[in-house]
């Protein structure tokens, strides 16, 4: 979508939000949509927007393939990043009994157990998040949201070179540059001078930055 575009392309957080915001309210409610809009107000750090949209939805859980789990989740990261620790832990606690309630039904869900891992996490459990996230890979082969769930937990825990060494290694993992600059989960990252190293390297490499001047980068793990 559009929006998404302007955020992790272009590297414009003004114009992906205002390419929300005309979006009719009807159709922002629908399951498809919900990724688009949270990861648009949250990458441009429009909280209040955020909270507003979250709390409005019907529902606890979010079925579509962009996300597929509780909303709950989603409304305590917005929490957190207004600063209020205390309102996220609450949301990601209920978020948690949800999906074990949903894991006791299905036990061999690899989503579900993905989802517990990320909220243990959450809660600084990091531990049991970490067992969980890799019986999840066991169960369903490495994806790419289980690997980027890991790294946000290696960010977490404050293991940044195992971080780093996963996103050098794996760059279609960060994604674009302009993700790297906006998306939240990195900002424990941003004066890590092997992210910044990182995020000169996406900036210059054509498949990962308009801006890039033209020709062929080739990116690598470190020496």
């Amino acid at each position: 979508m559009r929006a998404l575009g302007d955020l992790y392309w272009t590297g414009d957080p003004d114009a992906a939000v205002a390419t929300v915001n005309r979006i009719p309210v009807s159709l922002i409610q629908e399951d498809p949509m919900v990724w688009t809009v949270y990861a648009v107000y949250y990458g441009a750090r429009q909280t209040d927007k955020l909270l507003d949209y979250l709390q409005g939805l019907p529902r606890d859980w979010i079925n579509a393939p962009e996300f597929n789990g509780p909303t709950a989740l989603l409304i305590g990261n917005a929490h957190l990043q207004a600063g209020r620790e205390d309102a996220a832990r609450l949301e990601w606690r209920a978020a948690l009994k949800l999906v074990e309630s949903r894991l006791a039904a299905h036990p061999t869900n690899p989503l579900l157990e993905d989802w517990k891992g990320v909220l243990l996490g959450k809660l600084e459990e990091y531990a049991e998040a970490e067992k969980c996230m890799k019986l999840a890979v066991d169960m369903n082969g490495e994806q790419i949201y289980d690997m980027g769930d890991i790294l946000a937990l290696k960010i977490a825990e404050g293991k940044f070179d195992d971080a780093m060494d996963m996103l050098e290694q794996h760059p279609d993992l960060g994604g674009p540059a302009a993700h790297l600059r906006y998306w939240p989960v990195y900002d424990a990252l941003r004066g890590n001078p092997r992210f910044i190293a990182l995020l000169a390297r996406a900036d210059a490499d054509p498949a990962r930055s308009p801006r890039a001047p033209k020709g062929p980068v080739t990116e690598g793990k470190r020496d």
